[in-house]
């Protein structure tokens, strides 16, 4: 119970059932408990009038071969008093007036504060640290609430009473400070303790400051004046601190980046940050507190940037028909004898020119000589697909979220004329076309690569015609894609068939019928 006997608490082994009544003639109160057995130890009277409060006495009996125990509560005066049951206990209040001396002891508002005792409470006790936050000075909506259960039922009584009684109940170690007054009426059945404390608070204005296990209740304006002093005593402190200067040097990071990063954790009227480029230092000035607090920012943004190898393919394919014909002459027979031991060798072959090995050849007899032998001809019928690929591979090395560009250009110079007056006049073009692979590299916490991607291919398709340049192709990419580190990505493509017709053959023969 309170120091000063205030409160009685009747505590049993399991949750119980109990009936009261007043004897308003002998200022009592009379506490019947059924289906329960009261210890010979506790079957005694307890003298309470020394300590100067409403209680006077308690006496706690069982009548031989009853299963009902009583308590009975004497007072000094008549008092109303709350009787609440929180769990396995019952607890006992008086909310009625006290007399002089107990109020200047009690909640004294001169001394501004007075700590109330704690009860001992098995779950939701005050020192969980999820129990009302460090601090409260606007108290919010809370959804969560983690204190034991309380019941509480109380009508236009005073909000330092109705504090007291939670106190009681809660176990928790409460202050409260001068201007806590006014009256409250309330009925809360089995609601955590810190919801029912937040609830009488947020009635009365008030809101607390938590040190350790105490909490603090004072009205909320008091709460914010004292916050605003603490600040402007603080700022006075820093303002009368000596100032030192600190050379932070930086080995990654761009210097004058970083001075704009930590100007605003600088003190605002005394604290500097100046880079120093040549050396790639940073000259602070300001606080001790305040160099290492910047001195630990510094080193955690001056890190080794991720760099990343990208290689990219450029494969174009191209299917291609080709036919080709063509006409070997010949000619064979026996040889012939000139006399004086000559003769003429018959065996004759004629190559046509660009006729490559046929792939099918017919023979074909077109007549004979005496003299020269068979003349025949064979026909070349060639027929092929082809598939050519042309593979260009650029790769470059990025820092993460550093653009970089690799480009390859080849020149090819095309004769230009100008007529002027009648006057021709013969002048070189250059005609550039490129590859470039433009990329810009993300590295994601994962390992993951995101990248926006621009690559571009040039090339010349075909030849100048009179005074037109040869045209000029290009096949180009813009995307953004994500890989795996080692992975590859194939990002798109661009199918063109191009169908090339050639003959070749020995002039006027190769129109002869077949």
């Amino acid at each position: 119970s309170r120091k000063g006997g205030g409160t009685v608490v009747i505590e049993a082994n399991s949750p119980l059932t109990f009936r009261t009544r007043e004897n308003k003639d002998s200022n009592q109160l009379v506490v019947d408990i059924p289906n329960s057995r009261l210890p010979d130890r506790l079957k005694r009277p307890y003298i309470t009038k020394d300590f100067n409060q409403q209680i006077s006495s308690i006496n706690a009996y069982q009548d031989s071969g009853s299963t009902t125990a009583r308590v009975v509560i004497q007072f000094r005066v008549a008092t109303r008093a709350t009787v609440t049951q929180s769990g396995k206990r019952l607890l006992v209040f008086p909310v009625g007036p006290v007399n002089a001396g107990n109020k200047d002891r009690v909640l004294d508002d001169s001394a501004e504060i007075d700590t109330i005792a704690r009860v001992a409470a098995a779950e939701g006790s005050p020192t969980d640290p999820r129990i009302l936050p460090d601090s409260s000075t606007e108290l919010g909506d809370a959804s969560r609430f983690f204190g034991r259960p309380i019941s509480i039922e109380v009508r236009d009584t005073s909000v330092r009473d109705v504090i007291q009684l939670i106190a009681e109940q809660s176990g928790a170690n409460i202050v409260l400070a001068g201007g806590v007054d006014g009256n409250i009426s309330l009925k809360l059945k089995q609601i955590p303790w810190d919801q029912a404390l937040l609830i009488v608070m947020k009635s009365q204005g008030l809101g607390y400051v938590r040190q350790g296990s105490v909490l603090r209740i004072s009205p909320l304006k008091n709460l914010r004046d004292e916050s605003e002093a603490a600040r402007q005593i603080l700022e006075a402190q820093r303002a009368a601190e000596p100032l030192k200067v600190k050379i932070i040097p930086v080995s990654y990071a761009k210097v004058a980046d970083l001075v704009d990063r930590v100007k605003p954790f600088l003190t605002k009227t005394r604290g500097e940050a100046v880079a120093d480029i040549r050396t790639s230092s940073i000259i602070i000035t300001d606080t001790p507190e305040i160099i290492e607090r910047v001195s630990g920012l510094i080193r955690s943004l001056d890190t080794p940037p991720l760099q990343v190898l990208i290689e990219g393919k450029v494969v174009e394919a191209r299917e291609g028909f080709t036919r080709s014909f063509g006409v070997n002459w010949g000619a064979s027979g026996a040889q012939t004898s000139l006399g004086g031991g000559r003769s003429i060798n018959n065996n004759l072959q004629i190559a046509s020119a660009n006729v490559n090995t046929p792939n099918v050849s017919y023979q074909v007899r077109l007549g004979t000589f005496d003299i020269f032998g068979d003349l025949d001809a064979n026909l070349a019928l060639a027929e092929s697909e082809n598939l050519a690929k042309v593979v260009s591979a650029p790769r470059v090395s990025a820092l993460n979220n550093e653009p970089a560009v690799i480009e390859q250009t080849l020149s090819t110079f095309i004769n230009k004329q100008t007529i002027v007056a009648g006057v021709a006049t013969n002048s070189f073009e250059k005609l550039d076309t490129k590859l470039q692979l433009a990329v810009t590299p993300q590295v994601t916490g994962e390992g993951n690569v995101i990248m926006d991607l621009t690559i571009l291919r040039e090339f010349v398709s075909g030849v100048p015609t009179g005074t037109a340049p040869a045209p000029i192709e290009s096949r180009n990419a813009k995307t953004k894609v994500m890989v795996r580190n080692g992975e590859t990505a194939v990002i798109g493509g661009v199918y063109q068939s191009d169908v090339i017709e050639s003959e070749a053959g020995v002039p006027y023969l190769r129109n002869l019928p077949i």
